[in-house]
């Protein structure tokens, strides 16, 4: 389970609803909550395309998956 912060960071992204415990789990788990890798990962999910404006806000592309991104070599 993501922390507080880390879900206020995702909610203050504008990430539409639905996707926000997703988006905020998989950031959590990725990287412990340690806000440098945070923004990495966030930062690799738009480079590679993983992301999209939407009417609501951003959202996961059609048929992306989170499990998919690669992470940063540095945390690797």
């Amino acid at each position: 389970m993501a922390d507080s912060n880390l879900f206020a960071l995702i909610k203050a992204l504008c990430f539409v609803d639905e996707e926000v415990e997703q988006v905020c789990s998989w950031l959590y788990n990725k990287t412990k909550g340690k806000m440098y890798w945070v923004s990495a990962c966030l930062q690799n999910l738009f480079l590679n395309n993983y992301l999209e404006p939407s009417v609501r806000g951003w959202r996961i592309v059609k048929g992306r998956n989170l499990k998919e991104v690669s992470i940063p070599n540095k945390m690797a």
